[in-house]
């Protein structure tokens, strides 16, 4: 390692160890200055692998795939994370066991070496190259030097020769190449051969079958005096070239030979900066490798399907690539469309390579990889090799043995072309990699149910996932089938179809066909047909896809091990559009990392997606073949095991999320046996609060299917603790809905306990939609079953709730007593947050009946009490309450603080509903002080928060829409309902 790496320092905390790593070479790493001995095999690999990406993210996957391949055994990530713990204890003696380290980091699923120039040799050479080629001549011979120091070896030179043959390390080889080789001009440019020889020497014999680089050496010897040299050395590559590839030298190669014969190089004496002879410049300009012979110029494209494949968005992001690329001067651009099963990548990719077709005037390859066919009949790498070179006009007979020496011939029959290549169907990225042309001026189309990360890293590659036409775009696929007359005069029923089909591509091109087939056919026909089909997947048949959908993605199910086999099929039982991992290890019984690798197979292979980091989505076809494969192979015992495990999931992750705001009544405790239930957990209350927010119609499905299969406990606990989340959401119906559907379920048990807790729930639910005499019903029969069943704290917030519908209906002194008995009975239960909001209704009652001073001191007790409680919610509704009295007390500056720190605490809370109600207040305030447009601007935020408050028979919207009317507040557009 040179001087002034070993010397670098990395930024960094004071006191923490230094840590430097090497790569350009044998792999080590120093920490304050003392070497560590990497000695595990495995280890090394993975910090190498690292290393090489450095400043990358890596995934699980893609170590597990580096260390054992892809027949990686079940153990694979517990083997993995042995490995990055003692990576990181070795980096960091003393990080405790499972914790994350400060080199070795975990972010999103995805490892990453927090490395910069001062602590990897890589990133100091990759700086000092990209700066030597922005410098004068003189300038960058020094960057170049220094940059080619740091070099030791091969890249990884303590590896077993296996694990150095991944692409990333093959990578970074050619950044050694490309860097002597520019050293190699710029000396020659500048007259300083000698500098640059002996490393141009060295580099060839670590790059034999890189015609560039022996290029250069020949001119380089030569340019020195060494002609005799320079023309032995041109036979061995000759020899090698012919011996290993089947080749002859290429443009370059062949060019730089017979300037060498002709001594028609010139360059200035030593030291001196006068620019080259133009024959040297073309030379060093060459193109790198050229065609061996005239090959012939292949139109391999498959037809065209123009009513399937138009994309717009995507033939416009890849036309701005191809674009780009020729802007910037040569390049190889590679495009992978990946996406799942029938969702047209091959049809998109074809009809690209049909619109570039002008761009790339040397001829276009397609080859089918077959990678999810039937019976394991994907195309190894040497067969796919073989098609392509007799592709490009190569004798089979011609072609040599081995990988290796088939991909250098490919490579070189396209170099020099503008060649453009469809690789359809791939299976992996060993099936692929040697099949990216490695000339400038290419265009390589993938197509891949899988997500080929690696080629982004290895090879640049722009990977764009295909998604769901629109439902525009999907009428257009139905239209030539069933005519664009009939699409708009069957709008509805078409709309109803594409949704029946879910928009996959494939599934509406079978019913387009179908319609075609059957003329008469009408659409409200077929699309009872489709709904109609005893088995879901019957419905997309076709000739001339056999097996229909069915058939697709059963290919993509087979490469599934048995583990993911069996989690795909548990996965249907779960209602929900989307799943996360806690879901998934609940519904198989397996721990969440297991669950988390079989899902990420299953997506690996095109059958689901990864939409935000840990939640997974399918499409609903998908989920269908899922049911059936679940249906046929699993015991109905065990679907039904899965389903409790299901429901125990959401309860015990409703039940345990923290949460901001507290209803003011909770549900009895309860431990159900749980034995394979994964908790979903959060670190805050407001990730809870996002998980309900995405669940939520997953949820309602949950508590509906407790209440329909006898699950009544479950059924009732699950929508109580719903509850507050409703309220703070505004979402009063679906409250209620689900509240009446568990009071049936409950009542048919014989839940007396779940009755009553349901009671009072319906209660909350009348009242937010201003029905206040059937939640006094409710709650009155809430009230004598608390009191049979002895729960004294339930019996002591009976006469809190009363006293909060009371004063909705204006019924003051009923309400006072009400809230006075809840007081005394929450004080004896040691409640101290009930018992303020006791205080804020008995405040509440004294300001109704005008009696401003009596409400002072149970209005403090209210504020003083929520606060000692931790209940934001009550201490913003009491200050909200003491600004009312301010306000009508004409003391509107002070009431304004008062309103403005209750909207705090509302906002911190979440609840909407109080915050939206507070802007109505605070715009009363403003109002009344003259500033009407500061008013209407708080009105329009409260329609924003709940559009339809304006319009919901609530406290709230009862409060607007009278604010309204009565002149006191400007109408709002959309407040009205217009």
């Amino acid at each position: 390692m040179s001087e002034s790496v070993l010397t670098a320092t990395r930024s960094r905390e004071a006191g923490s160890p230094d840590v430097r790593f090497q790569i350009l070479g044998p792999v080590r790493l120093w920490r304050d200055n003392q070497e560590l001995d990497v000695t595990a095999p495995q280890r090394r690999v993975l910090l190498a692998f690292l290393l090489a990406r450095a400043q990358r993210s890596v995934t699980p996957g893609e170590l597990i795939e580096l260390l054992w391949g892809p027949s990686a055994p079940a153990h694979a990530i517990n083997s993995l994370h042995r490995h990055i713990g003692g990576l990181r204890r070795q980096l960091e003696p003393g990080l405790p066991s499972r914790a994350g380290g400060r080199w070795l980091t975990l972010r999103g699923g995805a490892y990453r070496m927090a490395v910069d120039e001062g602590s990897l040799d890589l990133l100091r050479f990759r700086r000092l190259v990209t700066q030597a080629r922005q410098e004068e001549p003189g300038q960058a011979l020094s960057l170049y030097a220094e940059a080619l120091g740091l070099w030791h070896g091969p890249v990884a030179a303590n590896l077993d020769p296996g694990s150095r043959d991944h692409p990333v390390f093959g990578t970074i080889e050619r950044e050694h190449a490309a860097a002597v080789e520019g050293f190699a001009r710029t000396a020659l440019h500048h007259g300083e051969v000698s500098m640059a020889l002996p490393m141009l020497v060295e580099a060839a014999e670590r790059h034999p079958l890189d015609e560039a680089v022996q290029a250069q050496l020949l001119i380089l010897l030569a340019a020195s005096g060494k002609q005799a040299e320079a023309v032995s050395r041109y036979e061995q590559i000759r020899r090698r070239l012919a011996d290993e590839l089947g080749v002859d030298p290429g443009n370059a190669l062949r060019t730089a030979y017979e300037q060498v014969l002709r001594q028609e190089f010139l360059i200035p004496a030593e030291g001196a900066t006068a620019p080259a002879t133009q024959t040297a410049q073309n030379i060093t300009d060459t193109p790198r490798r050229e065609a061996v012979s005239a090959p012939s110029r292949p139109a391999q494209l498959p037809l065209d399907q123009r009513i399937f494949a138009p994309r717009p968005e995507v033939v416009s992001q890849v036309h701005t690539l191809v674009q780009d690329a020729v802007t910037s001067g040569p390049a190889s651009v590679v495009v992978v469309l990946e996406g799942m099963p029938g969702i047209g990548k091959t049809t998109t990719a074809i009809h690209l390579a049909h619109k570039l077709i002008d761009q790339y005037p040397d001829g276009q390859l397609y080859i089918n990889l077959h990678g999810f066919d039937e019976n394991d009949a994907a195309l190894t790498a040497e067969e796919a090799l073989q098609n392509l070179i007799m592709g490009l006009g190569v004798d089979q007979g011609s072609i040599p043995a081995g990988r290796q020496a088939m991909a250098g011939m490919y490579r070189t029959l396209l170099s020099g072309r503008k060649v453009l290549v469809v690789l359809d169907n791939a299976r992996d990225i060993d099936q692929v990699s040697d099949l990216l042309p490695g000339a400038a001026g290419c265009l390589t189309l993938v197509t891949s149910r899988r997500r080929l990360t690696w080629l982004r890293a290895t090879a640049g590659a722009h990977v764009i996932s295909l998604d769901l036409p629109d439902r525009q775009q999907a009428r257009s696929y139905l239209a030539p089938y069933i005519g664009h007359d009939r699409i708009a005069d069957d709008s509805h029923v078409i709309d109803a179809i594409i949704d029946q089909c879910g928009r996959l591509p494939l599934a509406l091109a079978i019913v387009g066909v179908r319609a075609a087939s059957y003329p008469t056919l009408s659409m409200n026909e077929l699309l009872a047909d489709l709904s109609a089909a005893p088995e879901r997947l019957d419905a997309w048949q076709s000739d001339g896809v056999p097996g229909g959908v069915r058939a697709i993605f059963a290919t993509s199910y087979r490469q599934l091990s048995a583990a993911a086999a069996r989690m795909f099929r548990l996965l249907s039982l779960h209602p929900g559009a989307d799943l996360t991992g806690p879901i998934a290890a609940s519904l198989a019984a397996v721990p969440t990392r297991v669950a988390h690798a079989a899902m990420q197979e299953i997506q690996q292979v095109g059958l689901m997606r990864e939409d935000r980091p840990g939640r997974f989505s399918w499409h609903n076809l998908v989920r269908s073949y899922a049911g059936e494969l679940r249906d046929e192979l699993e015991p109905s015992l065990e679907q039904q095991r899965a389903m409790e495990r299901l429901l125990l999931h959401y309860w015990h992750t409703a039940s345990k999320a923290p949460r901001r705001h507290e209803p003011s009544l909770e549900a009895p405790p309860w431990s159900p046996e749980s034995p394979g239930v994964t908790q979903q957990v959060f670190p805050d209350a407001e990730a809870a609060l996002s998980w309900f927010e995405s669940e939520q119609h997953t949820y309602h499905s949950m508590i509906r299917y407790a209440a329909e299969h006898q699950y009544a406990e479950i059924a009732w606990r699950l929508a109580y603790a719903l509850r507050p989340y409703q309220q703070l959401r505004a979402r009063w119906q679906d409250w209620l809905d689900l509240a009446t559907v568990v009071l049936q379920a409950v009542q048919h048990a014989d839940n007396a306990q779940g009755a009553a807790y349901t009671h009072h729930s319906i209660a909350g639910a009348l009242y937010w939609h201003a029905r206040f005499d059937e939640a006094l019903e409710h709650l009155d029969s809430a009230g004598r079953l608390f009191e049979q069943l002895g729960l004294a704290r339930a019996t002591a917030h009976l006469p809190l709730s009363t006293a909060q519908v009371l004063v909705e209906t204006g019924r003051l002194p009923e309400a006072y007593e009400h809230a006075h008995r809840a007081q005394r009975l929450l004080r004896a239960q040691g409640d101290e947050r009930g018992e303020a909001k006791a205080w804020y209704f008995i405040a509440v009652t004294h300001i109704g009946e005008g009696s401003v001073e009596d409400a002072r001191e149970p209005l403090e007790s209210a504020i003083k009490g929520s606060r000692r409680a931790g209940d934001p919610v009550g201490e913003g509704a009491a200050l909200s309450l003491l600004g009312d009295t301010l306000k009508q007390a004409g003391n509107y500056e002070q009431a304004l603080r008062n309103y403005e720190r209750s909207l705090d605490l509302q906002r911190e809370a979440g609840h909407v509903v109080n915050l939206s109600d507070g802007y109505l207040s605070l715009a009363e305030c403003h109002l009344a002080l003259g500033d009407e447009e500061a008013a209407e601007d708080l009105c329009a935020r409260a329609l924003t928060l709940v559009p339809a408050l304006a319009l919901a028979n609530s406290p709230a919207g009862i409060h607007m829409r009278a604010l309204m009317e009565q002149g006191r507040l400007p109408l709002v557009h959309g407040g009205t309902g217009e």
